[in-house]
């Protein structure tokens, strides 16, 4: 009797062991968390460009917009639209407030990148890019780094990002 006494308590033990092997996985998903946050902002914000000037995120380009496939950009700003040729619609994030001259967009480079980059690493549109708008048209190429936007202000022929 003594023997399966024993048997039964190490049994119990394994038990409890597991569980603390769980507990233990459970804080390294709460850390890596945790990493990503500390992470967002990337590029200095203080780069504010001229009246006029804006940056706004293109997320896509579509005939056919159905909201649900956008629902998870609403942490990230508001979606704004903007109706091109043949039928098609392009889905853009935007600030929520309009900025000090009354445009709809990022007043600031380094903004707008730092939204893109939390877009790019927490939503499916991995391929979403910044764009300028000046005077309420677009300049240049898309973006999707500060170094691919200064390639693009001296129009070194940057083809990866045109959009529609």
């Amino acid at each position: 009797e003594e023997e399966e006494e024993v048997v039964v308590e190490e049994e119990e033990e394994v038990v409890v062991e597991e569980e603390e092997v769980v507990e233990e996985e459970e804080v390294v998903v709460e850390e890596e968390e945790e990493v990503v946050v500390e992470e967002e902002e990337v590029y200095e914000t203080t780069d504010v460009a001229p009246g006029g000037t804006v940056y706004k995120i293109q997320v896509a380009a579509v005939r056919n917009y159905k909201s649900y496939k956008y629902e998870d950009l609403k942490e990230s700003g508001k979606l704004s639209f903007e109706d091109i040729h043949d039928g098609i619609r392009r889905v853009m994030v935007v600030p929520e407030e309009l900025s000090d001259d009354g445009l709809e967009g990022y007043k600031s480079k380094g903004e707008a990148l730092n939204v893109l980059s939390d877009i790019m690493k927490n939503t499916r549109f991995e391929t979403a890019f910044v764009i300028q708008v000046t005077d309420g048209e677009r300049v240049g190429e898309g973006f999707r780094t500060m170094e691919e936007s200064e390639e693009s202000d001296s129009s070194s022929g940057n083809d990866d990002y045109e959009g529609f």
